[in-house]
């Protein structure tokens, strides 16, 4: 099975597992996924911080390296605009490039802090959270994790 067709599986394979909503962080054999990889925040406002974790789950297959960033949506929800990259400084972690040993997973907390000097009342954007498979020199596979955030 080419590379290409493995990424697309595993990419399927948790997609379904977000929709069906696990209890429990699945495993994978081969790959990586995402856990918690839609996310929702709602009526935040001028110095207002939300904390939300993000797992990386490694397959079985391989140790990874990962690079985590914020990345802007190719298509956004209907009703949601794309978070301008001027407010990206909002959202941080505390690293941005992570190794998971096969068969992990690892959790990154990831802050959205509205600054208190801010004005951006009654806004509904959506903003992707990009984890990229660097692993192997020239093949990246990237997953995103995908949040709407709504301003009060």
């Amino acid at each position: 099975m080419s590379k290409f067709i493995k990424a697309l599986v595993v990419s399927l394979t948790i997609l379904i597992l977000l929709i069906v909503g696990c209890a429990e962080i699945p495993s994978l054999s081969d790959g990586f996924g995402l856990y918690d990889g839609l996310v929702y925040i709602n009526e935040v406002g001028p110095g207002q911080e939300e904390v939300i974790p993000l797992t990386i789950v490694n397959g079985k297959d391989l140790d990874r390296l990962f690079t985590i960033s914020v990345n802007l949506p190719s298509k956004v929800k209907d009703g949601f605009e794309p978070l301008s990259e001027e407010y990206f400084c909002w959202i941080t972690m505390p690293e941005t490039e992570v190794f998971v040993p096969a068969g992990e997973s690892y959790q990154i907390p990831i802050t959205l802090s509205i600054p208190t000097d801010i004005v951006y009342p009654g806004k509904k954007v959506e903003v992707r959270i990009l984890v990229e498979d660097i692993t192997q020199g020239g093949l990246h596979t990237a997953l995103e994790a995908r949040w709407f955030i709504t301003t009060k």
